[in-house]
This record gives C-alpha cells, sequence and structure tokens, in this order.
C-alpha cells in the first residue's frame, strides 16, 4: 500500500482540509508521516483529530528543510510506495486508489496527478484517467517506489530545501523507470505558500537557490559517472 510524507511548517488549517480530503479518499494510505519542522499553531492536535488516518508525528523545533524532512520520512516509511505531498494543495476522493493502479506496473517509477487552475475541477475527477508521459518533474505531489532510492540512495545533504525532487526523478531515469502523469486525477495547488508566509512575511533567511542549483549539477554529474 502507500505511506504518505507531508512536511509541515504552520499553515494548520490547510493541513486539515488536506486530511479532509484524505479521509473521503475511496482507498486510504497506510500511515501518514507528518514531519513538523518547528511549528507554532495548532499543527500538533491534528494527530489527535484525525485518529482514523494512522498519523505519525514528528515534531522538530526548528526548520530543517524540505530534502531532510522528506529523507526522515522515507527512512521511517513501512510500505514499498510512497506519496510526497504538500500540505498545500487539495485532491480528489479517487486520488489514491488512482495511484495504485498506476503504480502496479512495474515498469513506473514515479507518478504525479494532474494539477488544475480551478479549485472546483478537482471533484470532477472520476475513476477513469490515463497517463501521459512526464516532460518536466512536479515536486508538490508525485508518488515515487522506494526502491529508486536503495541504489544511490538519499537526497544528499548538500541540498536543503531544493532540487530534491530534481534528485529523485533523475534517480528513477538513470535506472530506466518510466514517469508518466495521471491525465484526469485532479488536484489544485496554492503554491509556495511555505516560502511565502515563514520567509518573506517573517524575514527568514531565504534558500540560497543558486548555491544549491551548483550543488545539484555536481551531484548530477558524479550520477552519471556512476553505472
Amino acid at each position: 500500500m502507500i505511506s504518505v510524507i507531508i512536511p509541515v511548517l504552520n499553515q494548520c488549517q490547510l493541513t486539515k482540509d488536506l486530511f479532509k480530503n484524505i479521509r473521503e479518499n475511496t482507498v486510504k494510505p497506510d500511515e501518514i508521516i507528518l514531519i513538523d519542522n518547528g511549528s507554532i499553531d495548532e499543527t500538533s492536535k491534528l494527530k489527535d483529530e484525525f485518529f482514523d488516518l494512522n498519523i505519525y508525528y514528528f515534531h522538530f523545533k526548528s526548520n530543517m528543510g524540505v530534502n531532510k524532512s522528506w529523507n526522515f520520512g522515507i527512512d521511517h516509511s513501512k510500505n514499498k510506495i510512497i506519496s510526497i505531498l504538500n500540505n498545500d494543495i487539495i485532491i480528489n476522493k479517487f486520488f489514491f486508489q488512482n495511484i495504485l493502479k498506476t503504480m502496479e506496473n512495474k515498469s513506473i517509477g514515479i507518478c504525479v496527478p494532474e494539477t488544475v487552475q480551478e479549485k472546483s475541477k478537482v471533484f470532477e475527477s472520476t475513476e477513469n484517467f490515463f497517463l501521459k508521459p512526464l516532460k518536466k518533474r512536479e515536486g508538490w505531489a508525485f508518488t515515487i517506489k522506494k526502491e529508486i532510492i536503495y541504489k544511490y540512495g538519499y537526497i544528499p545533504e548538500e541540498l536543503d530545501r531544493t532540487h530534491g525532487d530534481d534528485y529523485l526523478f533523475y534517480c528513477a531515469k538513470k535506472q530506466k523507470y518510466e514517469i508518466f502523469k495521471m491525465m484526469g486525477n485532479f488536484i489544485y495547488h496554492y503554491g509556495s505558500t511555505t516560502t511565502v508566509n515563514e520567509i518573506i512575511n517573517k524575514g527568514l533567511p531565504y534558500p540560497q537557490l543558486n548555491n544549491e542549483r551548483e550543488k545539484w549539477i555536481k551531484i548530477k554529474k558524479q550520477l552519471d559517472e556512476q553505472k
């Protein structure tokens, strides 16, 4: 079945809304690993409120960054299929059912839903969808087979808040896995809410994106040198 990994930093209401969506799904994940990177709102109470969703709640005093959060979640997950989700998304009730159907194909290593521009469109989703090769990675909601990570390892520590999705998608391609978008498995993404609310509005240090890009280019080159 599926393990879900959700890193959060405040924005309790968004996470709560996502849990409501998950609760309404035709197929529910076996576990949700909620990684709290220093929230000071009501996030810690969600585990009890949504006791039926089998939430494993981990609280850290400070923000360790999205990539380390993903690594932590992957390390603590028990299933072979892992959905890594932002908390600022709306998902449809067939979301996980469609993912499981897609990931039954042994050649598929990663799948992503179809992100739409209108919230209301999400609820038009059905059990009917089709697969389209993904041209560019999408990191706010993707599902990956855990076996992909075994060969090359977790996201390198040099990468803090960016390019972790690039790393995982590239590892899949290196191992000849196919990557598809599930057309018709709709979600809505609010977009960059943590960056806006927790970094820009509160004057916190902004991630050094150029520096991390240089590190990613170096890591990618090292991957290319491996068989």
